[in-house]
């Protein structure tokens, strides 16, 4: 499809097959190209296990993959823009004072 100005626009990027080398995730485009990402790009696939890791499935018609069980979803386009995985830290709780009796500051907490 050309632009109208002799440029071709972008192609899609579709992925067809998906695979994984001892460190590396690599992904086959429609297109003939191959894209490899380092596995530690994707914590959750570097320490699942091989069985898990074999587990995806397709988004779409290329545009991504599916861990169903290691709730884990990556588009075509992000790993082809080499962005990590996110994952957020843990959301620190304050203890319920009320409930526990401690002090988590210098203030003292009386229980009545």
């Amino acid at each position: 499809m050309n632009t109208g100005k002799g440029n071709r626009a972008m192609p899609s990027h579709e992925a067809v097959e998906l695979r994984f080398d001892v460190d590396r995730v690599i992904v086959a485009l429609k297109d003939q190209r191959e894209i490899s990402v380092p596995l530690l790009f994707y914590p959750t696939l570097q320490h699942a296990s091989v069985k898990d890791r074999e587990a995806w499935t397709m988004i779409g018609k290329g545009q991504g993959f599916h861990w169903a069980k290691l709730d884990l979803d990556l588009s075509t386009e992000g790993m082809l823009q080499g962005l990590r995985e996110a994952i957020p830290k843990p959301v620190r709780r304050r203890p319920n004072i009320a409930k526990t009796g401690r002090v988590t500051s210098k203030r003292r907490v009386v229980m009545v």
